[in-house]
């Protein structure tokens, strides 16, 4: 549901340095930082990898309004009054709004929402509602439900709620090589949300075609106790083990709004940065990183966010849910605005 398309302002949202390339780890579990590769629960593709894998990443159709969103009451927008690269601008409406996902549509494609689970439920449940609150206003809100919930099949060891730059999208918000395309957006896990020995991604950066099993980069929940931890993964496009750019605990860092800034130069051997802070500006993860493969020889790069997971017995069987706000998405590296 769609609401403002943010007002002017540059940066995009998360801001701050982007100095900084976070230690070296263990893709998977929840133990402290360790120098080298690790395992490779989170991500489908060669060896095993567990998380992306069987996307049903359609293309989808064309879409009403895909670049902007209806003028008023739609979500999305371009351009922007303070110079700088048009940047595109996700936001939620409200309960009381536009379809939500049909709001999202208008903005990231037709067949933008990955919701199979709605219909594992008696009777269906979506999985994307919208709310608000005092602090960012309106927002989206993604439910997760284990075990009933599931990634198309009962079979599935997985499952997913997740929506994502689309077939009917317009070209500014698809990574092509030499380009760089940069994503803002706010994030905030409930105060309680458990996780498991598997990955719960809950942003991807994906490919469209090509080699497009496994994410390139994700941004990860996963271990248990005091073992939880926050982290983002690198996957090599040679099936070799992924490497972790950066972990943090996840103490402190749930109930609270995050914000981050991701910025992808495309290609063989690119630039990638991502920042991860705190509601006050206090900097939880800095990444600066050259001479990755952010290219899959596909039709495009993208971006995607929600609730995706890997099932295991050290979930809990309660609602979980992440509230995402002010996405935005920019064709180039200066937001023209962030979407707030």
């Amino acid at each position: 549901m769609g609401g403002s398309v943010g007002g002017s302002g540059g940066g995009g949202g998360a801001g701050g340095s982007l100095a900084g390339a976070g230690g070296a780890g263990g893709a998977d579990g929840g133990g402290a930082a360790g120098a080298g590769a690790g395992g490779r629960d989170a991500g489908g593709g060669a060896g095993g990898r567990d998380a992306g894998g069987g996307d049903s990443d359609g293309a989808g159709g064309n879409g009403g309004g895909d670049a902007g969103g209806a003028s008023g009451s739609g979500g999305g927008g371009s351009g922007g009054t303070d110079g700088g690269d048009p940047t595109t601008c996700l936001n939620a409406d409200g309960p009381a709004g536009m379809d939500t996902y049909a709001l999202i549509d208008s903005v990231l494609g037709s067949n933008a929402v990955e919701h199979s689970p709605d219909a594992d439920h008696t009777p269906p449940f979506l999985h994307v509602k919208e709310g608000t609150d005092a602090e960012v206003g309106n927002h989206f809100i993604f439910y997760a439900h284990y075990p009933i919930d599931n990634d198309g099949a009962p079979t599935d060891d997985r499952s997913r709620i997740e929506i994502k730059v689309n077939g009917g999208a317009t070209a500014a918000l698809k990574g092509t090589p030499g380009e760089t395309i940069t994503y803002t957006w706010r994030f905030k896990m409930n105060a309680d949300m458990g996780f498991s020995e598997r990955f719960t991604h809950m942003f991807q950066l994906k490919s469209y075609g090509g080699n497009e099993g496994a994410p390139i980069i994700t941004l990860t929940g996963s271990g248990t106790g005091t073992g939880e931890n926050l982290r983002v993964d690198y996957w090599p496009d040679d099936g070799s083990a992924t490497r972790t750019l950066a972990r943090v605990p996840m103490a402190d860092l749930k109930g609270i709004w995050l914000q981050v800034l991701v910025r992808a130069e495309i290609g063989d051997s690119s630039a990638f940065a991502m920042t991860l802070k705190k509601p006050d500006g206090a900097t939880v993860i800095s990444i600066s990183e050259m001479g990755l493969d952010l290219w899959r020889q596909g039709e495009y790069i993208r971006g995607k966010w929600g609730i995706y997971r890997g099932k295991s017995p050290a979930l809990r069987t309660v609602e979980e849910t992440v509230l995402f706000a002010n996405f935005a998405i920019t064709a180039g590296s200066t937001p023209s605005r962030d979407c707030r």
